[in-house]
């Protein structure tokens, strides 16, 4: 009864915030099967003490697939402070039960950045055969951000995925400060994608990379510049093409194209101010120097010399 009691105020929502008083005597209930359900409302009600979420990570190794579902679910619910619970949410997403993996990738994104260590589950988790399970994959991935930049090969293959939400997400993630300025060419391809939100998202993400490549422009040597200006360019290309094709979300391309043209514009920039700084030219520029001007030295010599002779005798 006591069971069925908690599961219950955990289903309701928001009204369960009234019964939070009557929940936190059933976290020392000696009943795991008390305790667990308890701890779920609690959590999702901002009672995220580490005993709670100590509880909710017991129930992630449930016997019963829906507690594991919901478990995953609040700790996701969390965020942040269920950072601890990583381990278990990492071992879920090979649970045999999609909704289970679907719940955990959910969670694991909401965790953001501290969940970083669940990177290798996750690029699996792009090629598992249940779509959800895909989706929430590469949105997790982008919410990590930065951390998961080693994911960024299995994204760039996502936008090839078969189901168009995982395309959108996927490429939605791309720009999520990877600055994957390697990816350029397949979000390229998205601006083309049958769906408008694979292409929309295809379009923002572009947009993101450029900036984030700007940002960098004054820590890329010569040649790096030269790679990024190409990237821009194309995508430049690009995008001018898709506003063309489709008028009806030409705004954004618009938007996403003015953003390129400004980061290419700093990256140019940048690289014709930095033509004397690279090695390879400097010893280029001092090597003309030396094979122009060494002759030209002893010419100037060869010349003035029978001068200074004939002034010598003409003071003598």
């Amino acid at each position: 009864m006591r069971d069925a009691a908690a599961i219950a105020l955990a289903t309701i929502g928001a009204p369960a915030k009234t019964a939070i008083p009557q929940l936190k005597p059933l976290l020392n209930d000696p009943s795991p099967a008390v305790r667990g359900p308890a701890a779920f409302p609690l959590a999702q009600h901002g009672e995220s003490t580490p005993e709670i979420i100590q509880e909710v990570r017991q129930a992630e190794k449930d016997p019963d697939e829906d507690r594991r579902e919901y478990a995953a679910f609040t700790l996701g619910t969390v965020g942040k402070p269920a950072r601890d619970a990583v381990p278990e949410l990492r071992a879920l997403l090979n649970d045999i039960f999609p909704e289970v993996r679907r719940a955990s990738a959910l969670a694991l994104g909401r965790i953001g950045e501290p969940a970083q260590a669940a990177v290798p589950e996750l690029r699996e988790a792009l090629e598992d055969l249940d779509p959800g399970v895909r989706n929430n994959a590469a949105r997790a991935l982008g919410q990590i951000g930065q951390s998961a930049k080693a994911a960024v090969p299995e994204l760039r293959q996502a936008l090839k995925d078969r189901n168009s939400s995982v395309r959108s997400r996927a490429a939605r993630s791309l720009g999520h400060g990877y600055a994957a300025d390697d990816a350029i060419l397949e979000l390229s391809e998205t601006l083309k994608d049958p769906a408008q939100l694979v292409r929309q998202f295809g379009a923002e993400s572009l947009a993101k990379i450029a900036i984030a490549l700007a940002d960098e422009a004054k820590g890329l040597s010569n040649r790096e510049l030269d790679q990024a200006i190409n990237y821009l360019e194309i995508t430049q290309q690009s995008l001018t093409a898709a506003a063309r094709a489709d008028t009806g979300n030409s705004t954004e391309y618009k938007s996403a194209l003015e953003t390129v043209r400004l980061a290419l514009n700093e990256l140019q920039v940048e690289r014709h101010g930095e033509i004397a700084s690279d090695p390879a030219t400097t010893w280029l520029l001092v090597l003309a120097i030396y094979l122009l001007g060494l002759p030209l030295l002893w010419w100037l010599l060869l010349w003035l010399r029978p001068l200074w002779l004939f002034n010598i005798n003409r003071t003598l």
